[in-house]
């Protein structure tokens, strides 16, 4: 027994630390900060199981299975050191704690049985989608587990219902409640009519049976894509705790480094690393993913699949030292997978181990631009109109302030203001690329810019000296156009001492709010439609006209979904008379991405059965609404084209917060 429990642990300890040593020669990555919160996070999110039970049946199995294991993984500590050691129990615990620990693991051990039955229906017969275009490999790797746990369980209860048996046999009782095993004892082994002398034979037997799964189970867990057994709890321990819409800055002036981005998986950071062995393939990241939903080439899933297969083919070559990969990250994975992400998080938002995909794809998109020159058809003129006229049209720099011609009021602009008029201006509304070239977008600025007059509300735009943000460039890959877009950005805002803006476009919102403070930019950020609420809730706008119409909202990802503001818009919705909201299936936290996120506004969408904008726009139409109202410039563009697209155009009509607001104020 000594030698079989030692060679068991000494193996799964050799395999464990070599997959930490793999992951460890990742980049160094600051994560030991705010240990509260992290602690707090484990605790709802692995132990709590909170992501697991959005999805109500499969949730419930696994909540079940993970805190059943609990109860067993403490019954089998003491089994093990007991087969070692046979007078060692843990009845040194006080009383009640230890008929606690005996009756959960007995209640439990039935309801992992339980769960696992489900769980094997539901792989077998029921067949999932989001399970469907799991490699062979990997759907026998599932059974196998499975099996080993079923295994496990009723080997527990089968060898605890023996014991008993045998104690009754023995005219001796357990002094502690074991309802399941004492079920089994009285209806199967005594009805089987088993001689009292077998019962310590089938203890005996079970007990073995036991012993050897849960140790063949230990030795096959580093091979295993159920590693996250192991591994869960770190990765949520250690996951950002940054908002999702941030892309961390790399320092392009640092003369020691050789390489921007990721080409060779140990330039990813170490946390990285950890996520490809967290990864539980359960599937959830494709399912909520627009490009697996239209038919992309990325499959969230897949990609983390992909990274830690490589990773283990290259462990070996990096314990060794050797620099040379036998096979560059790039040629492993899939250029179309890495171009095909929208960046809307819902990959991240749906991972029940907190798994970070968009960092991984963004530095290997920083890899391809900034290191081999390689991008989509159409991402080389998107630079250079970015370089040369700071949007993505090419217009003319001059007329980035013409949106405001129409208005019956004077817009102010910095640049004509003497230095005593821009004290009185609080704040600065930053229209956008969207907003002050596109002409539809223009709209929405022409409805906003009217609600701050009518509020009176001191403010002033940049016109000509208004840049883009920067945030397509980033998650294109060019990060080297991008801070000297945030740079010169901040440099302006620094000439006219801006400390607060005001935005209409989401991404314009994120990249301020959480990307600029790494560059000296620290600004009070607010989005039109939250800032319009506060107006609206201080009184100093009034809704005096009624509509009645069916409406339904639409959830800009880098406002919701990323910075958690999903109720603003609704809020001004609801609070005009005649309206009625119906939600899209997918909304909030799970909506639906418009296809625009990650630069993909500017690069022609060429793969899969449907662009991603017309699966979002029929799913508005689904619901009879005679509109579908949005708070991004990005989106109102993606549905506009959709609506084209599906020619329905007198079915549905585009329109933002502000606009329809402007609609109800006189």
């Amino acid at each position: 027994m000594i030698v079989l429990v030692l060679g068991s642990f000494t193996s799964f300890c050799f395999f464990m630390s070599r997959l930490i040593r793999w992951v460890l020669k990742g980049q160094p990555e600051k994560r030991w900060d705010h240990i509260p919160q992290r602690l707090l996070k484990v605790l709802i999110n692995v132990f709590g199981q909170k992501r697991l039970l959005n999805e109500k049946v499969a949730g419930t199995m696994h909540f079940f299975i993970f805190w059943g294991f609990i109860f067993i993984t403490v019954g089998t500590i003491e089994i093990l050191i007991s087969g070692i050691f046979p007078s060692f129990s843990l009845e040194f615990l006080p009383e009640s704690l230890f008929k606690f620990l005996k009756t959960g693991e007995d209640i439990l051990s039935f309801a992992v049985f339980c769960a696992i039955s489900c769980a094997f229906f539901r792989r077998l017969v029921l067949k999932p989608k989001r399970m469907e275009d799991n490699p062979l490999s990997a759907k026998r790797d599932a059974l196998l587990v499975l099996g080993m746990i079923l295994g496990v369980v009723t080997t527990n209860l089968f060898m605890n219902g023996f014991k008993i048996a045998h104690a009754a046999g023995m005219n001796e009782s357990l002094h502690y409640s074991m309802p399941v095993a004492n079920w089994i004892a009285e209806h199967l082994i005594f009805n089987f009519n088993i001689k009292t002398s077998y019962f310590i034979t089938g203890y005996e037997f079970f007990w073995w049976g036991h012993v050897v799964l849960i140790l063949g189970f230990l030795n096959y867990l580093p091979f295993s894509k159920h590693l996250h057994i192991m591994l869960a709890l770190p990765n949520v321990f250690f996951h950002t705790l940054e908002p999702t819409g941030k892309i961390q800055k790399i320092n392009l002036e640092d003369e020691a480094q050789e390489n921007f981005g990721v080409g060779k998986v140990e330039q990813f950071s170490w946390k990285n690393l950890l996520d490809t062995y967290a990864c539980t393939e359960c599937g959830r990241c494709n399912v909520y993913c627009p490009t697996f939903n239209t038919g992309k080439d990325l499959k969230p899933k897949s990609l983390i699949a992909d990274l830690r297969h490589h990773l283990y083919h290259e462990g070996k070559r990096l314990l060794k030292g050797e620099e040379k990969p036998s096979q560059n990250l790039i040629e492993a994975i899939s250029e179309n997978a890495i171009w095909d992400c929208t960046t809307c998080g819902a990959c991240m938002e749906a991972c029940p181990v907190f798994i970070e995909h968009i960092p991984k794809i963004i530095d290997m998109r920083r890899y391809l631009v900034l290191m081999e020159g390689k991008m989509e058809p159409g991402m080389q003129d998107f630079f250079t109109k970015m370089e040369n006229y700071s949007n993505p049209w090419g217009f003319s720099r001059e007329e980035r302030g013409k949106w405001k011609e129409g208005l019956t009021f004077q817009v102010p602009v910095f640049a004509a203001l003497s230095e005593e008029a821009r004290k009185n201006i609080e704040y600065l509304y930053f229209v956008g690329c969207s907003g002050s070239y596109d002409e539809r977008n223009q709209k929405t600025s022409r409805a906003f810019a009217r609600l701050l007059n009518k509020a009176e509300v001191k403010f002033a735009i940049l016109a000509a000296e208004e840049k883009c943000t920067g945030d397509p460039s980033r998650r294109l890959g060019n990060e080297y156009l991008a801070q000297t877009q945030i740079q010169e950005n901040v440099e302006t805002f620094k000439k006219y001492n801006i400390k607060k803006i005001l935005t209409q476009c989401p991404h314009c919102f994120n990249t301020f709010k959480n990307e600029y403070p790494e560059f000296g930019g620290n600004y009070e950020v607010v989005h039109h439609t939250t800032f319009l609420k506060e107006l609206l809730k201080k009184e100093k706008l009034k809704i005096d006209k009624e509509l009645y119409e069916q409406i339904t909202f639409h959830d800009s990802c880098y406002l919701g979904r990323h910075n958690r503001e999903f109720e603003s818009s609704r809020e001004i919705l609801k609070s005009i008379p005649g309206i009625k909201l119906k939600e899209m299936p997918r909304n909030k936290e799970n909506g639906f991405c418009c296809g625009a996120g990650g630069g993909r506004m500017w690069v022609e969408e060429s793969r899969g059965h449907k662009r991603v904008n017309v699966e979002r726009l029929e799913e508005a139409l689904e619901t009879k609404s005679q509109k579908v109202v949005m708070g991004c410039p990005y989106c109102m563009t993606m549905f506009e084209d959709a609506t084209k697209v599906k020619d329905a155009q007198n079915s549905i009509k585009n329109q933002d917060v502000a606009e329809i607001l402007d609609s109800v104020i006189s």
